[in-house]
């Protein structure tokens, strides 16, 4: 199986693929004259329209078409594209096919100019594309008006933000080591420096790490854990979710990581109507992010000491 860039004569071929695919594995998510209203659409005049725009690719195995994928400018925004009409012949599904037009699409200059890329995912193609790292955008999980669910992968200096629960020994690591380093970073001042020093070490972070590794997600870039959060039941709230941590290094920060990591786990709370969280009263930056995503504080205070007398609030998110 070879791709490649798609040629004017593919047209026709790739039109009735594509219906093909339409009429056989989006059936059962969709009524029988949407199907046929997008047969239609995709005719091989509009595929030499928009490939003068996009860049568009097909997968081809012993001279047949089995595949196709473009990626383009997302509207006018700057700084966002695109992934569109992924297709794979029914025939050839569940060979990776899907899976290497969406990483040959990756490595296209559309992607990687991007700072978020979008790809409007038929209800049969969700999580096809969750599993390759695209979340829900702003965490919504409705569809259009299309019957469409809207994902989106953020990229941050020309490189993917990966979103994924904690499972290797390794990503544990990783995640102990940004649970010790942003504490260091975080609550210099906040904290005692002896705590810091004598408790917040990297090997007790990291007993941590594998002693709680359930409901665990890291950010990575290039391989590399940048950032982590841990969520589950709120057991002191009834029927509300918590976020119990979200870090990420610091040299990582304002670089939509945060905001990846904090979709991811409002969408895995998705149960709850409410997310409570707790957070430093003097932590002034992390309680800006938190009121961004739409966290407001409902006035309960505790009084901590790690070395220092330190005042934590809670804040809740609701979505009622």
């Amino acid at each position: 199986m070879k791709i490649r860039r798609f040629e004017k004569g593919d047209a026709p071929e790739l039109s009735r693929l594509i219906s093909a695919t339409l009429r056989t594995s989006n059936a059962a998510d969709y009524p029988a004259d949407i199907i046929e209203a997008l047969c239609e659409k995709f005719s091989p005049e509009w595929l030499l329209e928009y490939s003068a725009i996009d860049h568009f690719y097909v997968a081809e195995e012993d001279g047949m078409i089995v595949g196709c994928g473009a990626a383009g400018p997302k509207g006018k925004k700057p700084g966002e594209s695109g992934l569109y009409t992924i297709f794979v012949h029914p025939e050839y599904q569940g060979r990776g096919i899907g899976r290497a037009i969406v990483e040959t699409l990756e490595r296209d200059d559309f992607f990687l100019r991007a700072n978020r890329v979008e790809i409007a995912a038929s209800i049969t193609g969700i999580e096809f594309y969750r599993k390759l790292g695209y979340a829900y955008k702003d965490g919504v999980k409705e569809l259009d008006g299309d019957l469409l669910c809207h994902l989106e992968k953020f990229r941050t200096d020309g490189k993917s933000i990966e979103i994924k629960k904690a499972e290797t020994d390794e990503e544990i690591q990783g995640k102990a080591y940004v649970h010790f380093k942003s504490w260091h970073e975080s609550y210099a001042g906040i904290v005692g420096d002896e705590y810091l020093e004598n408790k917040v070490t990297y090997e007790n972070c990291l007993s941590i790490a594998r002693k709680f590794p359930d409901n665990t997600l890291v950010a990575k870039i290039d391989g590399r854990v940048v950032g982590f959060a841990s969520c589950g039941a709120d057991e002191e709230v009834p029927g509300a979710g918590a976020l119990y941590a979200l870090y990420v290094l610091e040299e990582y920060q304002k670089k939509k990581i945060g905001l990846s990591l904090m979709r991811r786990a409002a969408e895995d709370l998705g149960g709850f109507d409410k997310i409570t969280l707790w957070v430093f009263k003097d932590n002034r930056k992390a309680i800006d992010f938190y009121e961004k995503y739409g966290f407001r504080q409902d006035g309960a205070e505790r009084e901590l000491n790690f070395g220092k007398p330190a005042v934590a609030i809670r804040m809740v998110f609701d979505r009622t």
